[in-house]
């Protein structure tokens, strides 16, 4: 008999840099979420992949309570009519838990266009999160971890 577990990863967008000098705002419009999901077996890694378009795939042991989505940033005070050669988005926090257990998140997808005649685009981001895959199950609460993206102007 297997049990299930209830999981909220949630990935919160906690810091953005420039590696031009840029005066911007950021303004989250919708953060970046792995949903709600019950996973059946941990002994193996399983995943959660969302792209940027909001469609996303997971492993069959995970069984879906509330669908994720997509992260989407409203960025303006940049130059107007720019594009970003390199986006580089990095975990400087771990998706985990009050217990203990973790996520690996990792695979980014990144759409962003170049700025408009105002200095204004809008970032938007999906990713891939994974169990551990030690056997360890998943407490009911809520797992959070942080990111930083550089955008490269």
């Amino acid at each position: 008999m297997s049990r299930k577990y209830r999981l909220w990863p949630i990935l919160s967008v906690a810091i953005m840099t420039f590696s031009a000098h840029a005066w911007a705002d950021i303004t989250e419009v919708q953060q970046l979420s792995f949903g709600k999901w019950a996973v059946t077996n941990n002994k193996a890694v399983q995943s959660i992949t969302l792209g940027t378009n909001g469609n996303y795939t997971n492993s069959p042991s995970l069984i879906m309570i509330d669908p994720p989505t997509v992260g989407i940033y409203e960025i303006d005070g940049l130059p107007p009519f720019t594009n970003f050669p390199g986006v580089q988005v990095t975990v400087t926090q771990s998706m985990t838990g009050v217990g203990g257990a973790y996520f690996n998140v990792d695979s980014f997808s990144i759409q962003i266009p170049s700025t408009d005649g105002d200095g204004k685009t809008t970032l938007t981001l999906g990713a891939t999160a994974k169990t551990s895959g030690n056997g360890q199950g998943y407490a009911d609460e809520r797992y959070e971890g942080e990111l930083n993206i550089d955008l490269n102007l």
